[in-house]
């Protein structure tokens, strides 16, 4: 089978300003320290239960993400956030 001319629809244009849901990140570090963290990753950043709506650049590589945790508004997104504690998908 020859797929060469295959196209997707994307939902918006590349570049476009979009929200994502990801986990509440802190500037606190090994050094300084940060109340509340749970956990910290290999950078020495901190993270704190629970999601957050965050404005980011449409990229191709969130296309998977679109309608999940990649929303065009910052009001899908905190939606998106509430139907998850509601489901008890996060904190």
């Amino acid at each position: 089978m020859n797929i060469k001319n295959l196209t997707i629809t994307l939902p918006c244009e590349l570049g476009t300003k979009v929200w994502c849901v990801s986990e509440k990140a802190c500037m606190g570090d090994l050094t300084g320290g940060c109340l509340g963290c749970y956990s910290m990753d290999n950078t020495g950043n901190c993270y704190h239960p629970g999601r957050i709506a965050r404005e980011k650049e449409f990229s191709i590589e969130m296309l998977n993400d679109f309608g999940k945790m990649v929303f065009l508004t910052k009001e899908e997104a905190e939606q998106a956030i509430e139907d998850m504690k509601e489901s008890d998908e996060i904190c």
